[in-house]
């Protein structure tokens, strides 16, 4: 059996496509030369370039993997596979840690496999092999890995066999990895406040429609999508008109200027939790305006007059799994941003094209928002003679420690890494639906793949859309009273069943805790008998339905364990006890917040 048949084979064992999808597509790369080095071990050569020493690959790549501590690493993603030296030492080192391997030429991989005997690689259980794929691709591998370090390794012999592919590949593992971030540090500030807001706006699920009965109400009818950039000021003067030509969705940081220039949004998307967020819609008329919201926004937001108020499906396990008991709402894109939420609306809707304005993503002539909203008004609330509204400003820019990205015009603008999140979330998307015809009017913005510069004027030539407008009027819709009871009866049957479930779930925690006190040898506590005794309470928690719910609240707590014992950190059964306390803690405030939750809701029946 030569080198290549038995490293396919190996291959063909885990990912049996491998001989279809690849092998059967692609010849091997006849440029990559195979060249024995001193060791007597194979190297390569392609245009020119040793992918490996010539002296000894295999010393070459202990010398790279040394010089790095990867005990705290939780995966390592290789850039370009080469004769697959440098993942192989890394194996040698860390058998168990998962290793993604990202090797955009196939022909090449083909060549390497010709080269020498792999399968101690391909046999390892812990591998991911991406071939030929894009760089976005990259992102669903990792999603698994939520917290801890993710290790990069790409020899620079290696990365310029695909200098631009790797480049964007770069961007992708950055952009999770500044996501990630974001994601934790908004769970870590927001959780309490998303789950107290759901629990305060349950009732409002008895008569509000989900945004599934929106979908595809506006096929083929434009869109303009008014986020709260510097540059919404260009499209203001001309808004009313817009307004005749397009379905108008507003944020909730626009919705004020629109309304000041005379415009009457018809959708008002607003998804964040904060009360202060609320007071961009101090002094709006909202009567004629439809709500797209999330179950957990701030209660005042709701409690508002609208034409009709729609729901997209939660995002954190509570509100997933009570409205998964009413049958679901539908779901709508998140990408960290309201923007990026009201663009998935139109998507959502139907609508093309679909035009962008205020989406900068970054900040033109250093400005951080359209003038005259409310984020100018607390700056300006706050100046002083020796704090200045630039000062203000320049503060802001400084620390977000903004850099400079091509924009629109051809230029280059000021962006930071969280709007940076955002420009990949919408490139992506307009990857995945590349039907969607999405434009932008902000010249001075950040430049988006996919989503070109038009004009004020590309609109203002369209047709007037009467007819579409007068029929989201008939799509908000109450309830009969027969549907608002048996909402409430699901609701009532799924509050109890979960009261349950957390009470179930809160006592073993509470025994857990218990347990892990008392295990200390002054005592005499047997340890084995312990041990078992934990390992079933853990085995019956995460068997448990709520441990999603309850799970939710401590992410900060577990990835801070699971780092610490990661990078060789002691005192597992301090750690063990601060896990059930934790849970414990998160137990009690959920149980507390659904016996609430449940007499608000028969009290809402009873006087129905």
């Amino acid at each position: 059996m030569t080198y290549f048949e038995g490293n396919a084979a190996e291959i063909a064992a885990f990912h049996p496509s491998f001989m279809t999808e690849i092998v059967a597509k692609y010849e091997p790369d006849n440029k990559l030369k195979i060249v024995e080095t001193q060791s007597g071990l194979p190297t390569a050569r392609i245009h020119g370039v040793y992918l490996h020493s010539l002296r000894d690959p295999a010393r070459e790549a202990e010398r790279v993997l040394q010089h790095d501590d990867d005990r705290s690493c939780v995966c390592c993603v290789f850039f370009g596979f080469g004769l697959g030296y440098f993942v192989e030492e890394f194996l040698k080192r860390h058998p168990n840690t998962p290793v993604v391997i990202i090797e955009p030429n196939s022909r090449m991989f083909l060549s390497s496999l010709a080269a020498r005997d792999l399968r101690r690689i391909f046999s390892a259980d812990n591998i991911s092999l991406l071939l030929d794929v894009e760089p976005e691709a990259i992102a669903t591998v990792l999603n698994q890995f939520q917290s801890g370090r993710i290790r990069i390794v790409s020899p620079r012999s290696l990365e310029q066999t695909n200098k631009n592919y790797f480049v964007r590949a770069r961007a992708v593992v950055d952009s999770f990895l500044s996501r990630r971030e974001i994601n934790k540090n908004t769970l870590k500030r927001f959780g309490k406040r998303w789950v107290k807001n759901f629990v305060g706006n349950m009732s409002l699920l008895l008569s509000s429609q989900g945004i599934s009965s929106l979908a595809n109400t506006c096929v083929g009818t434009p869109a303009i999508v008014l986020a709260a950039g510097p540059s919404l000021d260009q499209v203001l003067p001309s808004i009313a008109e817009v307004g005749k030509r397009c379905i108008t969705i507003a944020v909730d940081t626009s919705y004020r200027a629109l309304e000041r220039f005379g415009a009457n949004p018809d959708f008002l998307v607003v998804v964040d939790p904060q009360y202060w967020n609320t007071r961009h819609l101090d002094g709006c008329d909202t009567s004629n305006t439809l709500l797209v919201s999330e179950s957990s926004t701030f209660p005042s937001v709701l409690r508002r007059e609208y034409r009709g108020i729609f729901f997209g499906d939660s995002l954190f396990p509570l509100g997933a799994y009570i409205e998964g008991c009413l049958g679901g709402f539908g779901k709508i894109g998140a990408g960290g941003s309201v923007a990026t939420s009201a663009w998935d609306l139109a998507r959502h809707l139907g609508c093309k094209p679909i035009f962008t304005a205020g989406l900068d993503l970054g900040y033109p002539s250093s400005s951080t928002h359209f003038n005259g909203g409310r984020f100018e008004e607390l700056i300006l609330s706050k100046t002083s003679r020796l704090m200045t509204s630039e000062s203000g400003s320049f503060r802001l820019l400084n620390d977000a420690q903004s850099f400079f990205v091509p924009a629109n015009n051809g230029s280059r603008v000021l962006t930071d890494r969280r709007l940076i999140t955002y420009k990949w979330w919408f490139e992506n998307q307009l990857k995945i639906y590349p039907e969607v015809e999405s434009f932008t009017l902000s010249k001075d913005g950040v430049k988006l793949d996919g989503m070109p510069l038009a004009a004020i004027e590309d609109i203002l030539s369209l047709p007037a859309i009467s007819g579409a407008k007068a029929s989201l009027i008939q799509v908000a819709k109450q309830p009969t009273s027969e549907e608002f009871v048996e909402r409430g009866r699901k609701l009532i049957v799924a509050l109890e069943d979960l009261h349950v479930k957390l009470r179930s779930f809160l006592e073993l925690a509470k025994r857990g805790a218990t347990v892990v006190s008392m295990i200390d040898p002054k005592m005499g506590i047997d340890l084995a008998s312990a041990l078992d005794e934990l390992n079933t309470l853990d085995a019956e928690l995460l068997s448990s339905a709520s441990k999603d719910i309850v799970g939710f609240l401590i992410h900060d707590t577990a990835y801070a364990i699971v780092e610490q014992l990661v990078d060789g950190g002691d005192g597992v059964m301090d750690h063990s006890h601060r896990l059930y306390e934790e849970l414990t803690k998160a137990s009690e405030f959920h149980l507390s917040l659904v016996t609430k939750a449940e007499n608000e809701i028969r009290l809402k029946l009873c006087a129905h």
